[in-house]
């Protein structure tokens, strides 16, 4: 029999791992593990991103993901593993943090203004709009005068793949041996463990990579290949609702018969078009839950998080098409309200959370654009520094429409 429990800890690095007497950060890390008969292993964990945090993913998920590794049902072969993670620089209450804004109102009130400019394409102006609030924002992370602003130029993976060394060290149990790593990243979490096995080739003992970013692409700045398979899935969407029918796929057409049927099919993306274009010339407009309008660039969102989790929000997104279709908005104002809670929690921005300390704690770990794209601007290097606009759209923007076809192009931001 065993237990489990939870224990956090800080480590002090510095922040150039090449000038150990620079100044020193302090990295926060959790440790869920077993008291058990059997020895544990540690297995250490990243949850992705850029800018997920490793401890609030242990405190909400820590037993699930060890009932998911460990093999508990031959007592001669038993494996129990002890689950590590960490909140990479900059991240959640690693400190120094990452300080782009003066408090989290602040934080709220621009990530609203985002969403309403729309994704680019949306009008005429709104890639201008986006670039100039990004040159703001990269501005404000990086300003001297702001406290603990020196971490941005160290937040890099390369840096974060020498953290996860020093963590792989801690974990030996011989403190003279090399380190022995067992490790298990998805989405950005697969770059990570890339690059750290790049690094330190030797000190790998398993490794899990589950939905891996092409490392390559990602460190030439050709993003392209992220995006490859993205229009076949959702042609999947269309042909699996065709399948599926009416009640099950509420974008069914009613005379759907389950057979495949590509002119039936083909109807099915016309629809959706068809939608996208209504609501690029007029947005619609709800009272439920609460006074709001639904965009172009709303359903854009929606159809990228669902390329990204297609088998949970495709459902979600058959019964929304289907309700746009018709003109209300309903659905789509209450999914926007539920996924503006999860971002950002409405609670987080009440003075009494602000004074309490593990609120506000807790509301640190809220997804932060400025942590995603810091830390992919620094992994490009000096490909974007002072880039205009016209070279980072020329860079970027224009390489990835090339590269891919109508379904993708909808859901690029």
């Amino acid at each position: 029999r065993h237990k489990t429990a939870c224990t956090s800890r800080s480590c002090r690095r510095a922040l150039r791992w090449l000038h150990n007497r620079e100044p020193r950060y302090r990295q926060q890390c959790h440790h869920h593990h077993h008291h058990s008969v059997t020895p544990p292993r540690s297995l250490t964990r990243n949850t992705g991103g850029p800018g997920g945090s490793g401890v609030q993913e242990i405190l909400n998920r820590g037993k699930e993901i060890q009932r998911t590794v460990d093999s508990p049902d031959d007592a001669q072969q038993s494996r129990y593993f002890d689950i590590v993670s960490f909140d990479p620089r900059g991240v959640g209450n690693t400190i120094p943090p990452l300080t782009c804004f003066p408090d989290l109102l602040s934080s709220y009130l621009w990530n609203e203004a985002v969403q309403a400019h729309g994704l680019v394409g949306s009008s005429e102006h709104a890639a201008d709009h986006l670039w100039a609030r990004m040159q703001a924002l990269a501005t404000s992370c990086t300003d001297s005068s702001k406290d603990n602003a020196d971490i941005g130029p160290y937040m890099n993976t390369w840096s974060t793949a020498h953290d996860l060394h020093h963590i792989a060290q801690l974990l030996q149990p011989d403190p003279h041996a090399d380190a022995k790593l067992q490790y298990w990243g998805y989405s950005y979490g697969t770059l990570l463990g890339v690059t750290y096995a790049s690094l330190f080739p030797n000190q790998v003992q398993r490794m899990v990579l589950d939905g891996v970013v092409d490392a390559l692409s990602w460190y030439s700045g050709e993003m392209s290949t992220s995006l490859r398979d993205a229009d076949r899935v959702f042609d999947s969407f269309f042909r699996y609702c065709h399948q599926a029918g009416q009640p099950r796929c509420a974008f069914a057409s009613p005379s759907a018969d389950g057979e495949d049927d590509i002119n039936a099919i083909s109807e099915l993306q016309q629809r959706f078009t068809n939608i996208l274009s209504d609501l690029k010339a007029s947005p619609l407009w709800t009272t439920h839950p609460s006074p709001d309008i639904i965009t172009y660039s709303d359903v854009r969102r929606l159809l990228r998080l669902a390329l990204y989790a297609p088998i949970d929000l495709f459902p979600t997104l058959a019964i929304i098409l289907a309700d746009l279709e018709q003109r209300n908005a309903t659905s789509m104002a209450e999914w926007k309200t539920m996924l503006r809670e999860e971002m950002q929690p409405a609670h987080c921005l009440s003075s009494e959370c602000q004074s309490d300390a593990p609120c506000r704690e807790a509301c640190q770990y809220s997804y932060r654009v400025e942590v995603t794209a810091g830390t992919v601007c620094l992994d490009l290097n000096q490909k974007l520094l002072n880039a205009t606009r016209d070279t980072g759209m020329s860079i970027f923007g224009l390489p990835l429409r090339a590269a891919i076809g109508w379904g993708t192009r909808l859901q690029i931001s």
